[in-house]
């Protein structure tokens, strides 16, 4: 049986991929906290559009979250 082909993920896909750093930090310097869920239930296309912009600027839905609502703090007052 032939192997499956390896996907490429090519600059048009995310943009250039050169310029960025390839390095995570070490664990070491990863802050620990406690975590909790967060469940929402949103439609399926606001579903799809915040997963492809988050991967498309390189953030996690978390981070994108998190931004989203620093900015909206700033708008209605904390």
């Amino acid at each position: 049986m032939a192997a499956k082909p390896k996907a490429i993920i090519t600059d048009d896909i995310f943009g250039d991929l050169s310029d960025q750093a390839n390095t995570a930090p070490e664990r070491s310097e990863i802050p620990t906290r406690k975590r909790a869920t967060l469940n929402l239930t949103v439609d399926e296309q606001f579903r799809w559009e915040v997963k492809e912009w988050s991967t498309r600027h390189r953030m996690s839905v978390v981070d994108v979250m998190k931004e989203g609502f620093e900015l909206m703090k700033d708008k209605h007052g904390k």
